[in-house]
Order: structure tokens, then sequence, then C-alpha cells
């Protein structure tokens, strides 16, 4: 039986139309944030998280925040930068318009 929480599962069962779930690029755009492919310059100096356009994995693996003057030309191929938010990281799962899930993100600095 296939895990409904797999990511091979799920990636292979969103209709084609719904796709957009997976793309941090066009979800960021979709709730009006200001963001952009590398490529396209920041409209004014500050920090940006860069990241990974798709990535079904999540946890914000390969993202980074960076300040940015102008260009992004250097960034990685198929990533994005978007404005940084700061404040209480909240992410929250939903199934069929009901809230499931709400866990808080902190940040945890290790030391050696």
């Amino acid at each position: 039986m296939n895990d409904p929480l797999d990511d091979d599962w799920v990636w292979d069962s969103v209709p084609t139309e719904h796709l957009w779930i997976f793309d941090k690029l066009i979800l960021a755009k979709m709730c009006g944030h200001n963001a952009a492919p590398v490529g396209i310059n920041v409209p004014r100096p500050g920090w940006y998280v860069v990241r990974p356009c798709v990535h079904v994995l999540g946890f914000g693996l390969g993202a980074q925040k960076t300040w940015i003057e102008k260009e992004t030309n250097d960034y990685p191929f198929g990533h994005f930068w978007c404005e940084w938010f700061s404040g209480r990281h909240l992410s929250v799962d939903y199934s069929y318009g009901k809230q499931v899930l709400c866990v808080e993100g902190h940040k945890t600095v290790l030391s050696m």
C-alpha cells in the first residue's frame, strides 16, 4: 500500500494543475511576496533568502540567508530569491481545509 505521506507518492498523485504547491517561487509570487528567479536583480539592497524553486523534501534544505546588493547572477541555477521575513516561523498542515497540525520552528545553535 502506498503511504500518503511519502514524497514519491505525493509527487506522483498530485494533478498537474496543482504542482505549483511544490514550486516555492510560484507560491511566493501567489502570496504576494517580493521574489524572482536568480538572474533577476533585487529591487533594493537587503537580506534575502536564496533557495531552490522546487524542493519536495522541504525543511529549507539548500536555502541560505544572504545580503544582496543588486545582481543575483552568481547564485545557482534553479534557485530564486525572496524577501527575508523575521519573526515567528509557523508551519501549518491542512487536510481538506481543516488545520490538522501547527508547529513552530526555532533556530538551534550547536556548539562543539
